[in-house]
């Protein structure tokens, strides 16, 4: 039973910190690399945080990196031109 527990706590961490709400797959393979790819991106923000001496969540980082992306992505690529070229 004791071990049951550990596998639920561990997917619960899983939940809360790494953002996988359900997995892709149900192959091994799959499931691991999504894992370790959450686990890799968890990592990446927490060292990005500490180097940057961030001082909120790993939530608001995450949405000031999206926004940053997301306007240099907008300034430089004309959605709308794009979209009616064809």
């Amino acid at each position: 039973m004791k071990k049951r527990w550990e596998i639920e706590l561990f997917f619960k961490w899983i939940k809360q910190h790494l953002k996988i709400k359900r997995f892709f797959g149900q192959n091994r393979n799959v499931v691991l690399i999504q894992i370790y790819s959450a686990l890799i991106l968890f990592l990446i923000l927490k060292v990005i945080k500490k180097e940057v001496k961030f001082k909120g969540t790993l939530l608001k980082l995450i949405q000031k990196i999206k926004y940053s992306i997301f306007s240099c992505v907008k300034r430089t690529f004309s959605w709308y031109i794009w979209l009616n070229s064809h």
